[in-house]
């Protein structure tokens, strides 16, 4: 798999670029949203039929006519739920973590120094935890494959590193160069007052703050150390040569999204 990430401090537009980008694709064959990728991980998953009895390969025959179906998603959802909690059996996160040993412990370092509540650490360790078993899922069964992510591992880094803290930057640089490297990063910058602008007026529209920005009373601030994380995270990127494309959050959805398919089909 070919894994093209979103990153960005959470509010700078992402979500919606990711919508609009999907709209700009010709074919599935120039590349998959996460959701697409793991229907047809799923389905490689289950044509191989590996562990199986004869009850579960019926019902997987049944699955594999009707995963294209639009119809039958919400059915099919079922099964995703059954087979992806299967790659926990198989010792998926396991795997991941003897590969990536130096980026789960600095990962569980960062978790645990974090002076949010103790709720959250655990949120965000489930959340690291789902992250790298569908990363490492999708890598197993999915071959060369361009798959497009709004939020993956490097934007993780948000949930994992305590980005008020004096050392955040060091922890950072820590978590970017011992993380699984993507083939592409979509790199979204913008100052504190386009993002407040955009919260603001999402919150106008939908009622609702992204959740990195809930519950805080003035997230200027923490917009502009999640920038400092940003810049972090490309400069790591680029001592490992990895292909990047920065868009300016003040740019029109449209014109970003553009850009990306053009960037994607590129990597």
């Amino acid at each position: 798999m070919k894994r093209i990430e979103f990153f960005g401090v959470p509010g700078v537009g992402k979500t919606a670029t990711y919508r609009a980008l999907k709209s700009l694709r010709n074919s599935k064959r120039e590349w998959l949203l996460f959701s697409e990728a793991k229907r047809v991980s799923v389905n490689n998953y289950i044509c191989q039929n590996k562990g199986l009895n004869n009850k579960q390969r019926l019902v997987s025959l049944i699955q594999r006519l009707f995963i294209n179906v639009p119809v039958a998603e919400t059915i099919i959802g079922v099964g995703e739920g059954k087979y992806l909690a299967k790659r926990n059996d198989q010792g998926q996160f396991m795997r991941f973590a003897e590969e990536y040993d130096t980026f789960i412990s600095n990962c569980a370092e960062g978790l645990l120094h974090t002076n949010r509540a103790a709720y959250r650490r655990l949120l965000g360790a489930h959340l690291l935890i789902n992250t790298v078993n569908d990363i490492s899922f999708l890598d197993q069964h999915l071959d060369d494959i361009k798959v497009v992510f709004d939020e993956s591992i490097t934007q993780k880094v948000f949930g994992v590193i305590d980005i008020e803290a004096s050392d955040c930057k060091e922890k950072a640089y820590n978590y970017f160069i011992s993380m699984p490297e993507p083939q592409g990063v979509v790199v979204f910058e913008g100052d504190s007052m386009t993002i407040d602008k955009r919260l603001k007026q999402r919150y106008l529209e939908e009622g609702k703050l992204v959740p990195a920005h809930r519950n805080m009373d003035n997230y200027t601030n923490w917009i502009e150390s999640a920038s400092e994380i940003v810049k972090v995270g490309k400069r790591v990127f680029c001592e490992k040569e990895v292909k990047m494309l920065e868009l300016s959050a003040k740019a029109s959805v449209h014109e970003n999204a553009k850009l990306i398919r053009e960037f994607v089909l590129k990597v």
